[in-house]
């Protein structure tokens, strides 16, 4: 009974750590946000939209 738990325990553990490493390999592989800056990289774009509606898009000046 004590052998069965560990391997459920090990496999939940091993399922859990494929899961993380699959979901990492994803966002790098599509060019999204990971570590620290991920969990702010959906409300930049969000907080760039509703500055621009309120604002206005800022014009490009040309130096000639």
């Amino acid at each position: 009974m004590g052998a069965a738990i560990g391997i459920a325990v090990g496999l939940a553990v091993g399922l859990y750590l494929l899961f993380l490493l699959g979901n990492y390999l994803r966002k790098k592989a599509k060019g999204l946000p990971t570590g620290e800056c991920s969990s702010c990289g959906g409300r930049k774009e969000r907080l760039i939209q509703q500055y621009r509606r309120k604002y206005g898009a800022k014009k490009a000046e040309s130096q000639d």
